[in-house]
């Protein structure tokens, strides 16, 4: 694709991905078609306010996505972060189990089809750009935002299984975005609040970060978001021994387009973010330092950055050549694109497919941690009655999934024929046991302790839960549903525990699991 007979103001425009906000770019610059006259960005993100609007329906989606690519000069790219599936977009499409599933199962073939599967899905509405896959390595235990967004933190299994995942995207029509170089998991820190350091020296980051970098980028990966993260081994443009962020590094792109030989599009992460804000700069100065960093586009700019960065390129402050680098790698990002066209790609089979993928990964990822004491496989005639002991993070809207998780699991065991009960307060490590104090009508007792991305559990329901080390513990199951850290965290000594993610599909097969009916083919992605 040809870009370099654009002016100057749209040469600029193409580095800028804004939200898809029809009705705001409505109600501001009249119609969408003036929004796009006026500042002829590069590329569109599908966004909350969009899609939190339950008006936008698929149809509507579609239309939106259309109505830009209608009054757009240079096709767009339309991006969404596409990391695990395309129901975001909407409650029609499906949910995949999360990245790290596939760390569990261990399957080439199914992380093409993962990639497959949401690239189908997301096409059908016009969306070509996943901000997906997360190439994080989940180092720290402690890290607040990666856990099972990380397939893994063995770089050469995540080497491995993302290059095929990349593929699965790329050869069904959705370009990939590998983030967040230089690799977020190793702080505890969240970018999204304040800045985030990757604190490993050279040699160890090499063979890590750099490891699964140098395999994604041979496998065909488009672009890279950079993340809001310093990785001091790297850096040399510290002040007053603060490094800043990658988004403003000059070093930082140096490792990642010289001594990574990148030549895809480096895109910041979100320009809103506090560790990208809390830097020095004023936001307005900040955003044409990034540029001049090195960043091709920038995620959620303000629009009047484009008029900034031409003027300093007009006066001389900011050279010719940097534009030219960006407008390059974009050009050569959408000629990819251009076999498969830029409009909505609809395809009857799409959910079909990706259900399939979602129920063969959800069967192949549950694992079976500790089996100490044979508990399972359970007789169903011998389970009358199960008592369910749930707890969960203090945010409430994953308190919220938990409630609903916790109900179909105890539906998935009155299927088998047992008769359920479901509590959350369960104070028995205060009882004294041997007096007999304790309601011990249960057949099989059930702890599901969820965690899902957030910080650990809070204090009074984890206390709750040591219960399942302290006695029947020939009747006690374990079900860590989440992170497979809490197994460490948590229940160090408990007898009988399965892994498992926080859905639906993988507990209905944890639950068959527990009774013989179907085998555990997962293993623990990561060192716990």
């Amino acid at each position: 694709m040809d870009l370099k007979n654009l002016t100057l103001h749209e040469k600029v425009c193409q580095m800028m991905v804004v939200k898809a906000n029809p009705v705001k770019h409505i109600k501001q610059y009249g119609s969408i078609k003036n929004f796009m006259e006026k500042y002829p960005v590069g590329g569109v993100f599908i966004c909350n306010e969009m899609i939190y609007d339950k008006t936008f329906t698929v149809d509507k989606i579609r239309e939106a996505v259309s109505e830009y690519q209608k009054y757009s000069k240079v096709p767009l790219l339309v991006a969404a972060d596409s990391e695990t599936s395309s129901k975001f977009l909407s409650d029609e499409f499906t949910t995949l189990p999360p990245c790290m599933a596939l760390g569990s199962a261990g399957d080439k073939a199914l992380a093409y089809d993962y990639g497959k599967a949401i690239a189908k899905e997301c096409t059908s509405v016009g969306v070509n750009w996943a901000f997906a896959p997360v190439c994080d390595l989940i180092i720290n235990r402690y890290n607040e935002i990666v856990r099972t967004r990380s397939i893994t933190d063995d770089p050469d299994i995540a080497a491995e299984m993302l290059s095929e995942e990349i593929r699965g995207f790329q050869e069904n029509g959705m370009l990939t975005t590998g983030k967040h170089f230089p690799g977020d998991g190793c702080d505890v820190r969240n970018q999204h609040i304040v800045g985030s350091v990757n604190n490993l020296s050279k040699e160890e980051w090499m063979n890590t970060f750099g490891k699964v970098y140098k395999a994604v980028f041979s496998a065909g990966l488009s672009a890279v978001m950079v993340g809001h993260i310093s990785v001091p081994a790297f850096q040399n443009d510290a002040e007053n021994g603060v490094y800043p962020p990658a988004t403003l590094s000059r070093d930082v792109m140096h490792l990642l387009k010289e001594t990574l030989g990148f030549k895809g599009v480096a895109l910041t992460d979100a320009m809103d973010m506090g560790g990208f804000v809390r830097w020095k700069y004023p936001r307005r100065q900040a955003e044409v330092e990034a540029f001049k960093a090195g960043l091709d586009m920038m995620l959620w700019p303000r629009e009047e950055t484009a008029d900034l960065i031409e003027q300093g390129i007009e006066s001389g402050e900011i050279p010719m050549s940097r534009l030219d680098d960006a407008i390059e790698r974009i050009a050569f990002l959408k000629s990819k694109l251009e076999p498969f066209g830029f409009a909505p790609i609809e395809d009857e089979t799409k959910s079909a497919f990706s259900r399939g993928v979602a129920e063969k990964l959800a069967a192949s990822s549950s694992t079976l941690a500790n089996n100490s004491l044979n508990v399972i496989p359970v007789k169903a005639k011998e389970i009358k009655k199960v008592r369910i002991i749930t707890s969960t993070e203090i945010f409430l809207s994953t308190r919220d999934g938990a409630d609903k998780l916790s109900e179909f699991i105890a539906e998935k065991f009155r299927e088998h024929g047992a008769e359920t009960e479901i509590k959350k307060e369960w104070d028995v490590y205060l009882e004294d046991f041997e007096a007999g104090e304790i309601d011990r009508d249960y057949d099989l007792i059930v702890y599901c302790a969820f965690s899902s991305s957030a910080l650990p559990m809070p204090g009074r329901e984890l206390v709750n839960l040591h219960s399942a080390q302290r006695f029947d513990n020939d009747k006690t199951v374990v079900m860590v549903i989440g992170t497979p850290h809490y197994i460490t965290e948590y229940f160090p000594t408990a007898e009988t525990v399965i892994h498992t993610y926080p859905d639906e599909r993988c507990l209905a097969d944890a639950v068959d699991g527990i009774y013989g009916d179907k085998p555990f083919l997962g293993k623990i992605p990561i060192r716990i």
